[in-house]
């Protein structure tokens, strides 16, 4: 009697991942979901989540002091700067005003408490990096770092429009 075929006896179609490709996919998804847990644990640690002290992190710097500034440096989009902006505002770790030259542009700064909690608050993704025990040798992290960058550049995720959530993937050759 022929055996029957069961549904790893096939080929794969062309739209489904195979080998290598699927231990990346694995891989970028638990790579979210440990950062999403980890921005919980910050936020249940410090009362902000990684996105808000990334952005107070930027105002900390001499030359950030606008939200479009902090969304071009952090990689958001202005509209979820302004809104992280807000809640830190309610919370009293940041000003904002008008410049005094051109009303269209409102400085922020952060407040005595707001480089308080930026001080004592490593990066919660430098602290998963270096770890006691994480077994990363500094060579290790270099290539992660240029692999996760060629990854980014095969996405063609290098030159992503963060202001359009809709924006077009493509690869940046084509660009000229």
């Amino acid at each position: 009697m022929p055996r029957k075929k069961t549904t790893g006896d096939h080929p794969p179609k062309s739209h489904e991942l195979t080998g290598p490709d699927v231990r990346i996919v694995h891989a970028l998804r638990r790579l979210v979901r440990a950062l999403e847990i980890n921005s919980r644990r910050l936020g249940a640690e410090t009362g902000v989540t990684s996105a808000q002290l990334s952005c107070m992190k930027m105002l900390d710097l001499k030359d950030v002091d606008t939200a479009t500034e902090i969304a071009r440096r952090v990689h958001l989009s202005p509209s979820t700067v302004v809104g992280i902006l807000d809640r830190l505002e309610d919370r009293k770790h940041l000003t904002r005003q008008r410049d005094g030259r051109d009303r269209r542009v409102v400085r922020v700064n952060l407040t005595r408490e707001g480089k308080a909690l930026v001080r004592k608050t490593p990066h919660p993704v430098r602290n998963l990096l270096e770890g006691q025990h994480n077994g990363l040798a500094k060579k290790d992290t270099v290539q992660i770092a240029d692999a996760l960058e060629k990854l980014v550049g095969v996405l063609g995720a290098t030159g992503l429009d963060v202001d359009s959530p809709y924006s077009d993937l493509s690869d940046d050759t084509d660009r000229g």
